[in-house]
């Protein structure tokens, strides 16, 4: 595995990281490691203190140019994910993996369609609205059972199941090109944070 826009170091804990990753669910067995996030001087400091997590890990998915392992965390009773990159110290533990990790493992293709971007949350249908020369890049970033109806004669609105945070921030990446129609307070989120009472145009 090579990750671009990475230190060396960076680069090659990540190799240790998904080796580990891999061989804790070949044995099922949970797994324990440190995790890492940047200050606002732009260093790298471990989160909670140091506290070391443990958890059942299920898969690994790449989404948005990074790898994340996708495991079930007993002590929130939940999902999680994690960027490989930031994990620190991972060690296989003795400990078999929760009966959880089964049904995430059984929903991983799913799973992995509706926490988009990975920003986890409730998957709701949104609707965007987008020129028709951006088909490609709806269906490329949203698979083909997205429901795509032609609005007028230059636009389309494209519908689709995801955790609408997420979309969020893709659709703030392709203004003024990519209009949120549906869920209304979501649209109301992206035009407070433009400052403006309307979408560009």
């Amino acid at each position: 595995v090579v990750v671009s826009d990475r230190v060396k170091m960076a680069n090659e804990r990540i190799y240790y990281t998904i080796d580990e990753i891999y061989q804790c669910i070949d044995n099922n067995h949970k797994m324990t490691f440190q995790y890492l996030e940047w200050n606002d001087k732009k260093e790298q400091t471990l989160r909670h203190g140091g506290k070391w997590y443990e958890v059942s890990p299920a898969f690994l998915l790449w989404d948005n140019e990074y790898y994340y392992l996708v495991a079930w965390d007993e002590e929130a009773s939940a999902v999680r994910h994690y960027r490989a990159d930031k994990i620190l110290g991972a060690k296989e533990m003795e400990d078999k993996r929760s009966k959880e990790v089964l049904a995430i493992e059984d929903q991983k293709a799913d799973y992995a369609k509706k926490r988009f971007s990975m920003f986890a949350g409730a998957a709701e249908i949104v609707t965007l609205r987008a020129p028709k020369y951006m088909a490609g890049v709806m269906i490329d970033r949203f698979g083909t059972e997205v429901q795509i109806r032609e609005h007028d004669e230059n636009t389309f609105t494209a519908s689709f199941t995801a955790p609408p945070r997420g979309v969020k921030f893709w659709a703030l990446q392709y203004l003024p090109y990519v209009e949120v129609v549906e869920p209304a307070w979501l649209r109301q989120k992206i035009i407070e944070s433009l400052g403006k009472n309307k979408y560009p145009k």
